[in-house]
């Protein structure tokens, strides 16, 4: 048995035989036909998604645009507000003497501390 024949052995047993010269183009144009509809479903899907979407965004607008007005500022409390934020704003003045935070002095004491016994 040669190599030759088990190639027309494989050769012949293919999956996909076409029954005549314009099969495989059947195949093509069922592929293009089931892209077409894959696309067409997709379209579909993304304008009722977004077209929702859409809606909502422009039914909180004019909820908001009808809702407009003049709003009461406390004069009091903003001046208040803007004089704290001017006090955070400068710089407090730094001391001629600055207290070493490094150094630590022991400090003992010659007296003995009292302890009292709990009854």
């Amino acid at each position: 048995m040669s190599i030759n024949t088990k190639f027309d052995q494989f050769k012949k047993t293919r999956y996909l035989k076409p029954a005549n010269r314009y099969t495989i183009w059947k195949v093509f144009g069922m592929l293009i036909v089931g892209l077409l509809l894959a696309c067409t479903i997709f379209i579909f899907y993304f304008i009722y998604q977004y077209s929702y979407l859409t809606l909502s965004n422009a039914n909180a607008i004019l909820t908001l645009n009808s809702s407009l007005g003049v709003e009461i500022i406390d004069s009091k409390n903003f001046s208040i507000s803007q004089d704290i934020i001017n006090s955070k704003k400068t710089l407090l003045p730094i001391p001629d003497k600055i207290r070493n935070i490094f150094y630590y002095v022991q400090t003992t004491s010659s007296t003995p501390t009292s302890s009292t016994k709990i009854k």
